[in-house]
């Protein structure tokens, strides 16, 4: 496995605890489902006409990085994280075009106030 996964076109759908008064949030997050991914978790090829499934699989991971490029740079954030688990994809119907594979996951963090995220602008801190 290497190093490091590019998650292509990620997002943070939304943030959770894994129950009242933890120590751990959970981060959903959403990207595309691209070749580069599939085979660095060795997931195969989905079969045609595809909708949506849950992927086997988890990653022990030290950092959750978010780097939107140099327009929005000032959004870019860190996050230390323990694992990242939950793989699911699924089939998103856009209107007038082909329907798009999104994968979806979440990452654990036992940072303080991970919620808040620490926003950087240029490598330093806000």
């Amino acid at each position: 496995m290497p190093d490091q996964i590019l998650f292509r076109g990620a997002y943070v759908r939304r943030f959770g605890v894994s129950e009242p008064g933890a120590a751990v949030t959970k981060v959903f997050i959403g990207c595309d489902f691209t070749r580069e991914v599939r085979e660095a978790m060795k997931w195969g090829e989905l079969p045609e006409g595809f909708s949506q499934g849950d992927l086997t699989g988890e990653l022990n991971a030290q950092t959750l990085s978010m780097d939107p490029g140099e327009d929005l740079a000032r959004h870019r954030f860190d996050l230390p994280i323990a694992i990242a688990t939950a793989f699911q994809v699924i089939s998103l119907v856009v209107p007038d075009k082909p329907n798009r594979l999104e994968l979806r996951f979440q990452v654990k963090s036992a940072a303080i106030d991970a919620t808040r995220l620490t926003i950087t602008k240029k490598g330093k801190p806000n």
